[in-house]
């Protein structure tokens, strides 16, 4: 490997970034923009747009608990070196975070995967974090 680097100063060893498939396809500029306008056009019709504090995001963001990247050949300079994967396959801690157009941020939401929630877990974390399980529902029936 190193001779070939050698040879070929153009590529460097990258470490892959794990990227679904609907999340790589959802990076096409085009497809932002398509976004932005249909989401502009919506706020318009619907008497909204300039009601700031009544427009809120929320997203939501897997963690793998066991990340696995391989590393592969890239370009130098390249901006980052994608594995599209077809689910994650791995157990995922999800974290909710959402805010409204006016800064007003809601609390984090952490969900993980379970039925239990355990007192380790929520131990230390960021002031206002809101936990529970895949296994609870909302209402705590």
């Amino acid at each position: 490997m190193e001779s070939f680097l050698k040879r070929h100063p153009q590529n460097t060893q990258r470490t892959t970034e794990h990227l679904s498939r609907g999340r790589k396809e959802a990076e096409n500029p085009e497809v932002i923009n398509n976004w932005f306008t249909l989401l502009g056009y919506q706020l318009s019709k619907a008497g909204v747009k300039d009601f700031l504090d009544q427009i809120y995001n929320v997203d939501e963001s897997g963690f793998v608990t066991n990340p696995k990247s391989d590393v592969v050949l890239a370009r130098k300079g390249s901006r980052r070196a994608i594995q599209t994967i077809g689910g994650s396959g791995k157990e995922q801690v999800t974290v909710n975070c959402g805010g409204s157009a006016s800064d007003n941020v809601l609390p984090h939401y952490v969900i993980y995967k379970g039925k239990n929630l355990y007192k380790d877990w929520v131990t230390c974390g960021p002031e206002g974090v809101l936990y529970n399980t895949s296994g609870q529902r909302l209402d705590g029936g």
